[in-house]
C-alpha cells in the first residue's frame, strides 16, 4: 500500500500515547493518567473519523482490507508488553474510571498504572477498528490471525458474532440438536435444575425452558438466568465472587466472561455499563412471560 496516499495524523498521534518506554514522558502521562476523559474527544473520534475518511476513498474490498492491515500492523508497532484482556477489570466501559488489574493488590505503581491505562487505550483505538470493519464487511478476526495478532490483549467481542455470519455456515438440524442436548448436560452439570424457579416446573416445561435458552441470543439467556436466580444461588450456595460467577455461566454459554458481566450489569439499575451494546435489559418483561407460560 502506498502510505502516501493516507490521512494517518491522528494515527501517528495515538502511536505517540502508545510508546511503551514513554513512562517518563509527563506530556503522554499528563494524557494517560490526567485528564483521561478527554482521550475520546482528542484521540478516539478523531482516530475513527480519520479511519472512516481512509476506508471511503477505497474502491474495492481488498483496497479496504489492505487499510485494515495497514492500521493494526502500525499498531502493532506500538504493542509492547500487554496483559491478556480478561485481566481487566473494567467498571465503566470506555473510560478510565475505577480501571484495575483484577489480581492487583493495594493501590497501583505511577508506572503500573501508566501501562493499563495505556493497554485500554490500545484496547479502545481497536474497538473503533472492529466497528469500521463490521460496517465495511471486512474480516477483522481473520485479518489478525494472518498478521499474527495476539487476539487475547484486546475485547473481540465485537467482531465474534460477524465472523459465524461471514462463513455462511448455518446449523444443520442434527447440530442444533446437538448443541442443545450440550447445553441442558452443562446446566445440569452446574446445579440449574437445583433452582428453586426452575424445580417449580414439570419435567416437560424444564425442557421447554432450556429449550428457549437454546434459541434465544445471549442478552435474552442473561435475563432468563438471572431471573430464575442463577447469579445470585452461585453466590449464596458458593460464596462465588462475581468474576468466578461470569466466567461458569459465560463457560457453559460458549462466550466471553466480558459479555456476560455487561449483559449482567445492565440488569441493574444503577449501573453504567454501556446499554447499546449489552441489551439483557430490553428482555426483563419477555423472559417473566416465557416463564409464566410454562407453569
Amino acid at each position: 500500500m502506498n502510505e502516501s496516499i493516507i490521512s494517518a495524523a491522528c494515527l501517528e498521534k495515538c502511536l505517540h500515547l502508545l510508546t511503551p518506554d514513554n513512562f517518563n514522558d509527563e506530556e503522554i502521562l499528563s494524557v494517560l493518567l490526567g485528564a483521561t476523559a478527554k482521550i475520546n474527544s482528542d484521540y478516539i473520534r478523531p482516530f475513527r473519523r480519520e479511519l472512516d475518511r481512509n476506508m471511503l476513498v477505497r474502491r474495492t474490498p481488498e483496497e479496504k482490507k489492505d487499510l485494515v492491515i495497514y492500521y493494526i500492523s502500525e499498531l502493532m508497532r506500538g504493542q509492547g508488553r500487554l496483559r491478556d484482556f480478561d485481566e481487566i477489570d473494567v467498571q465503566v466501559p470506555g473510560t478510565f474510571v475505577e480501571l484495575y488489574y483484577k489480581n492487583s493488590k493495594g493501590v497501583l505503581s505511577r508506572n503500573e498504572q501508566f501501562s493499563l491505562h495505556r493497554h485500554y487505550f490500545y484496547i479502545l483505538l481497536f474497538n473503533e477498528i472492529q466497528k469500521c470493519c463490521f460496517n465495511f464487511k471486512i474480516p477483522f478476526l481473520t485479518v489478525c490471525r494472518d498478521l499474527w495478532f495476539p487476539l487475547q490483549v484486546i475485547d473481540t467481542e465485537i467482531s465474534n458474532d460477524y465472523e459465524e455470519l461471514s462463513t455462511g455456515e448455518g446449523n444443520t438440524e442434527e447440530q442444533k440438536l446437538s448443541i442443545l442436548q450440550r447445553l441442558r448436560t452443562e446446566l445440569k452439570s452446574r446445579d440449574f435444575f437445583k433452582l428453586k424457579l426452575v424445580k417449580a416446573l414439570s419435567d416437560p416445561a424444564k425442557e421447554k425452558l432450556i429449550w428457549f435458552i437454546n434459541i434465544n441470543e445471549l442478552p435474552y439467556q442473561v435475563a432468563m438466568l438471572d431471573f430464575l436466580g442463577f447469579f445470585d444461588y452461585y453466590e449464596k450456595e458458593y460464596g462465588y465472587s462475581r468474576s468466578i460467577i461470569y466466567k461458569k455461566i459465560a463457560e457453559i454459554l460458549l462466550v466471553t466472561p466480558r459479555s456476560i458481566r455487561g449483559n449482567y450489569l445492565v440488569l441493574q439499575d444503577y449501573s453504567k455499563e454501556d446499554r447499546k451494546r449489552y441489551t439483557s435489559y430490553k428482555y426483563c418483561e419477555q423472559v417473566n412471560k416465557d416463564y409464566q407460560l410454562l407453569k
